[in-house]
């Protein structure tokens, strides 16, 4: 029984920041391009800087959350049934154009 990937990814060396607004457009994309549909998104920015979010979609979701002072970002993708979440996260990671990408994928719904 395969209930889905999930993907957790860490970005440093993020070298653009990204406002609430435009993060809500990258979860549409990010969705779309594997074909998902994005329910509702809740962002939130912090003062001085920084923004965090999640956008849950059909049966997944999707969250970003920056540390601008530090340069990166944690990035969290789960995808059902046939959606690629590695084709969510080159959008991402795209937009946020990190030096270095370190990602690890698990199976959910497997029993081991």
């Amino acid at each position: 029984m395969d209930k889905g990937t999930h993907i957790l990814a860490d970005f440093y060396g993020v070298r653009e920041t990204i406002d609430g607004e435009d993060l809500k457009i990258l979860f549409q994309e990010a969705a779309e391009v594997c074909g998902e549909t994005v329910i509702t998104t809740c962002v939130h920015t912090f003062s001085p800087n920084g923004v965090s979010g999640v956008g849950i979609l059909a049966g997944s979701h999707i969250s970003v959350y920056t540390f601008p002072e530090h340069q990166f970002a944690a990035v969290d993708v789960y995808m059902c049934g046939d959606a690629c979440p590695g084709d969510a996260l080159e959008v991402i990671r795209q937009a946020y154009n990190p030096e270095t990408v370190i990602s690890h994928e698990k199976k959910r719904g497997v029993l081991e």
